[in-house]
């Protein structure tokens, strides 16, 4: 993937590489494997930081040693006068992982966690009470094949770019 943009530039876009693959990777390694000063990459942090590039730093899990055994994709389809209440309740939901608002076939894809398959039909029954003429379709997750890897992967064909 070619990158274009007016804010970043070779150097930020390296940065950003490596905190994908470990956001709590050090700014001495960050500087030998980059070869960008470490004074260099502490200010452009800061400065990615403060335009909202990076948002924020996070961790990824793994779910079923937390006890989290059922995932699934939820496509949501819902009257328009009920959409603004709905995308309220599944944000405040904390069985919610997160939300996208779509357009065409469902207006929400919607990722939810849970304990087990109870805790969902428990979780789907509810809001089918809540909102009537609701259209939901499950999909579940049963393996991921590819996650949180945008930037993050080895120099490619698709990203030598940044190198």
């Amino acid at each position: 993937m070619k990158f274009e943009s007016d804010i970043l530039d070779l150097k930020d876009l390296k940065i950003l590489r490596h905190l994908r693959k470990n956001a709590r990777e050090t700014l001495t390694r960050m500087s030998q494997e980059t070869r960008v000063p470490i004074s260099s990459i502490f200010d452009r942090l800061k400065r990615l930081e403060g335009i909202k590039v990076i948002k924020r730093y996070t961790a990824l899990f793994d779910l079923k040693k937390i006890g989290i055994h059922c995932r699934v994709l939820l496509l949501i389809k819902i009257d328009e006068s009920q959409r603004s209440d709905l995308e309220a309740y599944l944000i405040e939901n904390p069985s919610v992982n997160s939300i996208a608002r779509t357009i065409a076939t469902c207006d929400f894809v919607v990722e939810c966690l849970f304990h087990n398959i109870k805790d969902l039909e428990s979780f789907i029954e509810g809001v089918e009470k809540r909102y009537k003429g609701i259209s939901i379709s499950i999909h579940y997750i049963v393996k991921d094949l590819k996650r949180e890897s945008f930037l993050a992967g080895e120099a490619s064909s698709q990203n030598k770019s940044i190198e």
